[in-house]
């Protein structure tokens, strides 16, 4: 996927843009906002998650199931199984808690 340049991008509406293409139910927390810059190319839905989970600020989490869930990380932490599903780094955390992206391409 190429994803046009985000300068200054709302972090929800670019979530919810790039979600919308799983084709998945998802929700996302009221604090996942602010703004976000990034230009990526050629990358899967898998890796564009990563990348957002490791520049946004609040930290943010992405938990994946029959709902994906967004979450910011002291909602993360506050689930009783955080620490059973989520990796101490940022990009782990994203991996770990989105398998089924994997390879996924959004065109």
């Amino acid at each position: 996927m190429a994803l046009p340049p985000a300068m200054g991008a709302d972090l929800r509406d670019l979530l919810t843009a790039l979600l919308r293409k799983t084709g998945k139910d998802f929700v996302i927390q009221q604090d996942v906002t602010g703004p976000v810059s990034l230009t990526l190319r050629d990358k899967t839905l898998d890796e564009i998650l990563a990348h957002l989970c490791r520049i946004a600020r609040p930290p943010i989490a992405v938990r994946s199931g029959a709902v994906i869930t967004v979450v910011t990380e002291p909602a993360v932490a506050e689930s009783p199984d955080a620490a059973d599903r989520h990796a101490p780094e940022a990009a782990s955390r994203a991996q770990d808690a989105s398998p089924e992206f994997r390879g996924l391409r959004c065109r």
